[in-house]
Parts: C-alpha cells; structure tokens; sequence
C-alpha cells in the first residue's frame, strides 16, 4: 500500500479510535502500571514513547498513534510487513540500533526525554537509576503480561477503553479455537527451531510465551524441558525426534521446509518422514506472536495439529484480523505470502491454507 493511502487509512482509524476513548485533560499526571503492578508517573502533554523492547507492534494495534513514537530499535517494523506499510512511513522517531542500555542508548533518552520508556524488565533498574519514566512490558519469566501490556500503551497515551477491545477480541478467539479442539486430545510433540547466520541453531524454552501457545493449539512443546541457553545441537534435535517441526522466524532463518527435509543430517527424524515441517508464517510485525497474532498462531498450529478436528478458516481470521485492528483488507496474494504457502507447499497438510481450500 503507497504511503499516502497508508497515511489515509491511518487518519480515518485513529479518529474512530479517539472518540471511542475518554478525552484527555488538558494537563496533569497518571500513574501507568505494568504486569508487576510497578508504577510509573505519565504526564500530559505526553513527551511521546520510547521503546527498548521489540514490542513495537503490540503498541501500534493497541493506540494506532505512530507519531507519538519518539524512539524504536530501528529494524522494528521492517518495511516489508504489514505494520511497517500501514505505519513505518509515519513513524517519525529517531531509532537506534540496538535496544540495550549503554551508555549511548541512555544518552538518546535522556535527550529526548520521552513521556514513557517501554522496556524489558530486566532493563529497568538501569533506565530507573537516571530518572526516566519506565513500563516494564513482555513476558517475563514465562508469565503471561500481554493483557497488562496493551493496558500500558492505552494508559500512557490515555486511550481509555482501545486496549478493551482488543483483549476481547483476544479471549474470543482463543475460546473458539479450544472450543473446536475440545478436551482430551492427543498432543504431538512440537519443535520451534531457528537457524542463525552464526551456524548456531535455538529452540523456544520453557519460559518462552509459544510453550503456552503450542499447548493451546493442543500440542506440546518439544522442548520445553529446557531452560536458558536455547541453543541446541543436531544431537539434541535427533533425540528429541518431534512429530512437528516449526522453522522460526526471527532468527536470520534461510532454511525453507524443503532444504530442510532434504537435508541428510534429518531424514531420520519422524517429522521429516512424515513431512510434517513448516515455516512460521510472517508477521504483521517482527514475530508472529502478540495481543493479535497468538489467536492466529493457535489456529494455524491447531489446524496443522489436528488436521481432522479443525474446518480451514485461518484465512478468514487473518482477514478479519488485520481489517479489524488496521482497517486494512489483506487481498489473496498477501494472504499466500504471509502464510508462506509456496515455502511450505510440499509439507503434509498445508493445502488446507490455499485459497481454494477456505
């Protein structure tokens, strides 16, 4: 989508957004709290939001407020993703390259003096030392926070009631996805494995937020005995032999399915016997994981799991997904791109995401 059409669309929802929230005063100060319950002081006029976690998108479906964006890691959203169409020409930001707290991070924030600094908890402490306003967000030590999450971005740009909507729509989706699995299940084991450009290879460990949605879309993970590091080895991946085999994103991946299961280091394992490995499809943002994308993650692996208990209608979800919270149609060749229907389409089941199919 050109800019301009972008820019259009983005006007016309953030207005709707507006009204449908309670007016800002003209000035003042609220407390914003994270999952924790830990407090931070927001002012008004809002300085603006600053974020060391890569959890960009979830802000942007929440508030749809790019331009109160002062500071992002600057590979968040990549251009050639949805969020990055719909918002990346709108972010006006600085950027930087990395999303630590060294000194020169610091140095940007303290200059730039944003109303909020949205960061991983375990970044708080320093960000807090130098007296900046700071919102830990993300999962943390396993625990579930996107609700509380999407609570701090609507809170802090004070858009009461925006995240809501979106939680409700969250717990809507999960319940008919389960609803349709039902109980007592057999639960395949599932393998998330990232190739990186190091020659190193990870798994998603206990703590990781997909254990939680693998187990959700009536599956388990594979590797969810594992702890910090989640680097793995080709032994491990052998005797861990998972019956469904999931190639992340996120991770410079550059291996496909195919490669994959072509590969003589894998054709013992049951999920290349059985042709049973697939890319994870792309996000609307970095990962396909968040207050939008975990009901669709569950589908997509539910449906994949148990193929004969699910009717096909993730294209139908992601659909009314993105139209909902972007006002944005995804026609049928976005749709087979981001479900990367030609790199999984020699993998069993996978004909079920054609158009065709839907």
């Amino acid at each position: 989508m050109a800019i301009a059409s972008a820019a259009f669309l983005l006007a016309a929802w953030t207005a709707s957004v507006r009204q449908a929230a309670t007016p800002p005063p003209a000035s003042g100060r609220r407390l914003a709290s994270d999952a924790n319950g830990r407090r931070a002081p927001i002012d008004f006029p809002f300085g603006g939001a600053a974020f060391l976690a890569t959890t960009l998108g979830d802000y942007l479906f929440v508030t749809h407020r790019p331009d109160a964006i002062v500071l992002a890691p600057a590979y968040s959203p990549p251009r050639d993703r949805l969020l990055g169409r719909v918002f990346g020409g709108l972010i006006k930001g600085s950027s930087v390259r990395n999303n630590g707290t060294g000194a020169s991070n610091l140095e940007t924030l303290l200059a730039l003096r944003p109303g909020a600094v949205f960061s991983w908890y375990f970044q708080r402490p320093a960000l807090e030392r130098v007296g900046l306003p700071v919102i830990g967000v993300g999962a943390q030590n396993g625990r579930f926070s996107l609700f509380d999450d999407a609570r701090a971005y609507a809170g802090a740009l004070r858009l009461d009631g925006a995240a809501e909507r979106i939680i409700a729509a969250y717990k809507d989706q999960m319940a008919a996805t389960g609803g349709e699995l039902g109980p007592d299940i057999p639960r395949p084991g599932v393998l998330g494995l990232g190739f990186f450009g190091d020659g190193r290879m990870a798994v998603w460990i206990a703590s990781n937020p997909a254990t939680r949605l693998i187990e959700l879309a009536g599956a388990k993970n594979a590797s969810a005995k594992r702890v910090n590091p989640p680097w793995i080895d080709a032994e491990e991946v052998l005797r861990i032999d998972p019956d469904i085999l999931i190639l992340r994103e996120g991770a410079n991946n550059r291996v496909d399915p195919a490669s994959f299961m072509s590969d003589a280091r894998w054709r013992a394992l049951k999920c290349v016997r059985n042709r049973r490995v697939y890319t994870i499809p792309k996000a609307a943002g970095s990962y396909f994981q968040g207050i939008v994308e975990d009901p669709l993650f569950v589908r997509w692996l539910a449906e994949l799991v148990q193929p004969d208990r699910l009717r096909p209608k993730v294209r139908a979800m992601m659909r009314e997904a993105y139209s909902r919270e972007l006002n944005y149609r995804l026609s049928d060749v976005e749709l087979d791109d981001m479900l990367q229907t030609k790199a999984n389409g020699a993998s069993s089941f996978y004909e079920r995401f054609l158009l065709d199919a839907q």
